[in-house]
């Protein structure tokens, strides 16, 4: 009988099984008019989303997994002759408040493999000024990827295999 009350309150003491699904505690009304013209011009591509009531951030943590501003999320992969990742750099989170949909406002870059190391370096921009706007049940990868200074480049190495290499 001790067993299953130590049981119990271990159960009851742990919490919740699961995370919550969105988690941000600095979050503010969004206002486009007071953000500069990079984030201003990916809003642009997504007409739909000044409709919606929305809330930013520089960070949320989603089932857990902690998107802050300067972390990288992967967008597309493209099979040229090498494999070339398109990585998104956040900028900005956006939340909207009636449906809970996330969206990513993020600077592009594309990332090549060093074999050696097992780390993709951003080789190029997509342009200075070039920004978007990315849902997030479409990224490609859950897990958000740190920058690190390679040889005076950006270097990320990813914690998931994505393909077949």
């Amino acid at each position: 009988m001790s067993y299953r009350h130590q049981l119990l309150q271990a159960y009851l003491n742990a919490g919740s099984l699961f995370p919550e699904s969105l988690k941000c505690d600095n979050a503010i009304p969004f206002s486009k008019d007071i953000y500069n013209t990079l984030i201003q011009s990916a809003i642009d591509e997504c007409p739909n989303l000044l409709e919606k009531t929305l809330q930013c951030s520089r960070g949320i943590e989603v089932y857990g997994t902690l998107y802050e501003a300067d972390m990288y999320v992967l967008v597309t992969i493209t099979a040229e002759s090498d494999l070339v990742l398109t990585l998104g750099k956040i900028l900005l989170i956006l939340i909207d408040k009636e449906d809970g949909d996330i969206y990513h406002i993020v600077t592009l870059h594309d990332a090549e493999l060093i074999s050696e190391l097992g780390i993709y370096v951003l080789r190029t921009t997509h342009g200075p000024t070039e920004s978007t706007c990315i849902p997030h049940n479409t990224l490609l990868d859950f897990a958000p990827l740190s920058g690190y200074n390679y040889k005076g480049k950006i270097a990320v190495a990813l914690k998931t295999q994505i393909c077949d290499v």
